[in-house]
């Protein structure tokens, strides 16, 4: 079902962090102010890596949705989840009572609702003005928090290599391998990516 997204109130960027400064110091044993803004910066690329994966924006953000329905379907789909709060739907205009709709938080699906029953949203233009995502860092799931760390920690320690380098061998022959990107060489490692698995979107 397509749609067209307006984002209301965009995040800030430190407002789309998956893991803290705090988390990720504790992580790599530094103690000390001096890297700070270099390890923000860090936390902000596998951060963003990690949402380019999932196909997602995490981040809590405000957005106006509308839906132009040439014939009845049994849900609206929002683009962004887990939704925190609906604002207001209009169809073709006209404000929807909130006691005639419901959503899924977890999943963003939108209901019609008729008395005690879901019923149909039919066909004419929906408009759903909500807020939906995390409010990071904090408000982070585990998995994608312990996945920026990990991520961003790995980076940390690896800066100054060459990061197109995938392995080396030193048992008397210099042998290095490296990765190929046209051959996917720059995916994120499996550890990052098999728990956080659940949290990609799926076409529809």
């Amino acid at each position: 079902m397509q749609s067209i997204l307006t984002i209301t109130t965009p995040a800030a960027a430190a407002q789309q962090r998956l893991c803290t400064l705090v988390a990720l110091k504790s992580e790599l044993g530094i103690t000390d102010t001096a890297s700070d803004v270099a390890l923000e910066q860090k936390i902000d690329e596998a951060s963003g890596a990690i949402a380019d994966y999932c196909q997602r924006v995490f981040a809590q953000e405000s957005a106006s949705e509308a839906f132009r329905l040439s014939q009845s379907v049994k849900s609206l789909s929002l683009s962004r989840w887990p939704v925190s709060a609906i604002a207001s739907v209009t169809i073709d205009g006209a404000a929807v009572d909130d006691a005639a709709y419901e959503v899924d938080p977890a999943n963003g699906l939108l209901w019609r609702i008729d008395g005690d029953q879901r019923s149909a949203w039919a066909h004419g233009r929906v408009v759903v003005a909500y807020t939906a995502g995390y409010a990071l860092p904090a408000a982070a799931p585990s998995a994608l928090s312990r996945a920026c760390i990990l991520l961003a920690s790995t980076w940390w320690q690896g800066r100054g290599r060459d990061a197109t380098i995938r392995s080396e061998s030193t048992d008397g022959v210099d042998n290095v391998s490296y990765f190929d990107p046209r051959n996917g060489g720059g995916a994120l490692p499996s550890a990052v990516t098999d728990p956080i698995e659940r949290y990609r979107a799926t076409a529809v």
